[in-house]
């Protein structure tokens, strides 16, 4: 007798989650789900990290993305997920700042794409979010 555990022959063995397997699910995910995303694809403005404590796959962008609120939320267009802040604000440069993050699961990984967003600006782009929200719920009652 083996004290190995038996397993059903339909279920595979578990694949150990290497740097390669990461490697190769980043791949992927910049190919098939994130391809248009130039941000994402551009090494002098994101950095990723595989095996990260917070995710498998951690995206961060710098403070030099031109529009990341929108990069994020194209993120979370494709992939699904909760966005929030991520930490505390901090000034730099007469600047208040604040990181705010996607997190989600693709093909069993947790992904989190982190971006730096000025303060005015993340209250701007909710401000105009919910300006276009008001304007759909407007829109749609006056159909009726």
């Amino acid at each position: 007798m083996t004290n190995e555990p038996i397993r059903p022959p339909e279920t595979p063995a578990s694949t150990p989650v290497t740097h390669l397997v990461l490697a190769e699910a980043l791949v992927k995910l910049l190919t098939t789900e994130l391809g248009d995303i130039a941000e994402l694809h551009d090494t002098t403005l994101t950095t990723w990290q595989l095996g990260s404590y917070k995710a498998a796959l951690v995206a961060d962008c710098s403070s030099r993305v031109r529009h990341p609120f929108e990069a994020l939320r194209a993120c979370a267009d494709r992939l699904g997920g909760q966005i929030a802040p991520d930490g505390d604000r901090f000034s730099s440069g007469g600047e208040l700042f604040q990181s705010h993050a996607l997190t989600t699961e693709w093909l069993g990984h947790r992904v989190m794409v982190r971006v730096l967003l000025d303060h005015d600006d993340v209250e701007k782009t909710l401000r105009r979010r919910i300006a276009e929200l008001e304007e759909q719920v407007r829109g749609g009652g006056q159909r009726g």
